[in-house]
């Protein structure tokens, strides 16, 4: 697996026309308050410059506002304080992790399909624009979910609510706990 720490948008063009054997890119800063936001307003066409990547970390860029043209191949994908990110657009079926924290304008997140067949581990906070629907559509068509992390998500209430009226109307669960982190 070759991974690539990017700082600046001219290292992640330069990267993009120089390896396309790149399988995995930390994107950004680092997900820390106090870092200074890298400035993503150019962002590339991902499936056509990194084919063969697995796992996007993007932390702290601003002028991203739409994330899209994402991998078929895409395993994991972690978006942490894009704070002018709006909509992520066209996840595949594959990806099996999802971290989207402090993402204050994100408002969609669409998959290629309506089931997320592979997603083991959804994490949501601080995206408090995203509609109150979208995390329980997610976790119902998840079949696969064992992490889920929902500390800080503004939308938990109405979400419980939801699962538990889909609770009553489905089969028993599957044996063994899921996991959840604290």
């Amino acid at each position: 697996m070759t991974t690539r720490n990017i700082t600046t948008q001219e290292q992640l063009q330069q990267l993009g026309r120089l390896e396309k054997d790149v399988t995995g890119i930390v994107l950004g800063t680092g997900n820390d308050q106090s870092a200074t936001l890298l400035d993503l307003s150019d962002p590339p066409a991902w499936n056509q410059c990194f084919p063969n990547l697995r796992q996007l970390v993007i932390w702290s860029v601003s002028g991203l506002r739409v994330l899209q043209d994402l991998p078929q191949g895409l395993l994991s994908l972690e978006v942490c304080r894009a704070v002018d990110l709006q909509k992520i657009d066209g996840i595949p079926e594959t990806l099996q992790r999802l971290v989207l924290e402090h993402n204050p304008q994100l408002q969609r997140v669409d998959f290629y399909t309506d089931q997320f067949p592979q997603l083991q581990e959804l994490a949501s906070s601080g995206c408090a624009a995203l509609p109150q629907n979208v995390l329980h559509a997610w976790i119902q068509r998840s079949p696969q979910l064992e992490v889920l992390d929902l500390s800080q998500c503004p939308q938990l209430q109405s979400l419980l609510a939801n699962l538990a009226r889909y609770s009553r109307q489905s089969p028993p669960p599957r044996q063994g706990r899921p996991r959840c982190r604290p």
